[in-house]
């Protein structure tokens, strides 16, 4: 629907005239969560076949939403060791978001982890039963590896090593080999190529991302709802198989921005409309539908005649 609006407001003394404004709605809500992925802990998982082989090496942010439901021996992702052959500590791509040690430490694994390749620390507050986002990075160029928890930085290390990858899968919700798969919710889950700063996970991590992203090499939503398949949206072709997790409406805390608004200030006969970086969040763009305005008048005029 599109609603023309002509409108005379007198500000700070000065007549403003603006007729037939118009914006328009996209259709596209990335800011409100879709569905999620169930994970039984009891061998639940997703299938990205051979994304190993082209797996990032150096640089490197994954990130994801979830909501585990116990603190045991489980792993959010990790390379598929049973396909491989065999457990590699020296070539290792995986997290355990928790594990059972220490009632609940989180470890971070690239490359390998006897000589580096592990960051582990223990959350200050449990992660059981609420969602959290986590956003696990390593970069050979600023020689360090980090966890962001919801945002912020809470653990970090100088040094890391390289993953050499290989011609095998990663899986999303356990690890088959050792037996130890996750339990608990996953949705939002992102991999780049490039070790994000923290004010780009704020400032995305609640919100679905459009594609393409400069350095987003993988990036399931899982907003699929039904089936057996899980696409890829950072368009690298990187589609997931699911081999038991069930569809959940998903409740993680994308957070709406306030109301898009216009910002309207006149000058000497001048009108400048600013359009806030809420357009992004609610789908808006400037030349389309207006169905409510609110006028917050900061310096009111003397009355003027229609």
């Amino acid at each position: 629907m599109k609603t023309h609006v002509s409108t005379r407001l007198a500000l700070a003394g000065t007549l403003a005239l603006f007729t037939h404004t118009t914006f328009a709605q996209t259709g596209q809500t990335p800011c409100t969560p879709g569905t999620a992925l169930s994970f039984n802990g009891a061998g639940d998982y997703v299938q990205i076949p051979g994304f190993c082989a082209n797996a990032p090496s150096t640089e490197v942010t994954v990130e994801f939403w979830q909501k585990v439901s116990a603190v045991r021996a489980q792993s959010t992702f990790c390379q598929d060791d049973a396909g491989r052959g065999g457990f590699d500590p020296s070539n290792v791509f995986n997290a355990h978001v928790p594990s059972g040690d220490n009632g609940g430490t989180v470890y971070w694994d690239f490359g390998d982890i006897e000589n580096g390749g592990r960051l582990g620390y223990l959350p200050p507050v449990s992660l059981v039963g609420t969602w959290q986002h986590f956003a696990l990075e390593a970069s050979q160029s600023g020689n360090f590896m980090r966890i962001y928890r919801n945002g912020v930085l809470e653990a970090e290390q100088a040094g890391m090593t390289p993953y050499r990858g290989g011609n095998f899968d990663l899986h999303i919700g356990g690890e088959i080999y050792f037996n130890i798969p996750f339990g608990g919710l996953i949705d939002e889950f992102r991999i780049w190529n490039v070790a994000r700063s923290q004010s780009q996970i704020q400032a995305n991590m609640k919100r679905s991302l459009t594609s393409p992203q400069s350095g987003l090499v993988a990036y399931w939503r899982f907003d699929e709802g039904a089936g057996a398949l899980a696409g890829d949206s950072s368009g690298q072709g990187q589609n997931a198989n699911l081999f038991g997790p069930s569809w959940v409406t998903s409740t993680a805390p994308f957070a709406l921005p306030s109301a898009p608004h216009l910002s309207i200030t006149g000058s000497n006969s001048a009108v400048v409309l600013s359009w806030p970086s809420a357009q992004a969040c609610f789908g808006l763009q400037q030349s389309s539908f207006l169905d409510t305005a609110w006028v917050n008048v900061t310096n009111p005029p003397a009355p003027v005649g229609d």
